[in-house]
């Protein structure tokens, strides 16, 4: 008999032991649930839109982003070279959309202004260089997704915008001084 006491003692504990450890695992799971909602949450705090798909402003969007990527390293003489050959892509670039048309030359303008080695001098042709290449590809199209980020503190606080071809948030306007500051505002899909 005190055999049989001590086995229901031992299967007792066991049982009270197991249920423990179930309502633990129960309790658990809504958290890392809500946790991962949650993280879902705060990545995708931005619009999404349709583009066209169209490889018409593939070059000059190639061309772009090898600027954004120089001026976010600080590194004018690259831009610079990026920036040569933007302006042979915009060169090449033929449509009969006028408002495509008006665009080219629109940005042809801005990227002169970037021939100079000077960083804050291109930045400053950067930025609204950024807004023509957006309403660029709002009318022609894009073969890739295009990210519309954005900087406050640019320009004395007033903000400035510009695109990127990845998610991560590289800021070509401050570089190196604030490489982090921003936030995706716009996901543009084809």
């Amino acid at each position: 008999m005190k055999k049989v006491m001590i086995v229901a003692v031992i299967a007792a504990f066991g049982l009270v032991s197991c249920k423990d450890n179930n309502n633990k695992a129960l309790e658990e799971t809504p958290q890392v649930a809500t946790e991962q909602v949650q993280k879902q949450a705060k990545e995708t705090k931005h619009e999404i839109v349709s583009l066209v798909h169209s490889v018409a402003s593939s070059g000059i969007l190639d061309s772009y982003f090898d600027i954004k990527e120089a001026l976010q390293e600080d590194d004018a003489i690259e831009a610079k070279k990026e920036t040569v050959n933007l302006l042979r892509e915009l060169d090449a670039f033929k449509s009969e959309n006028a408002e495509a048309s008006a665009l080219v030359k629109e940005m042809k303008r801005e990227a002169e202004g970037m021939l100079k080695e000077d960083l804050k001098e291109q930045r400053a042709h950067f930025e609204p260089l950024s807004h023509q290449v957006k309403q660029f590809i709002n009318i022609v199209g894009s073969d890739r997704v295009v990210y519309e980020q954005y900087c406050p503190m640019y320009n004395e606080n007033k903000g400035g915008m510009w695109l990127s071809d990845e998610e991560e948030l590289l800021n070509p306007l401050f570089g190196n001084m604030m490489l982090r500051c921003g936030a995706t505002k716009l996901e543009m899909q084809p």
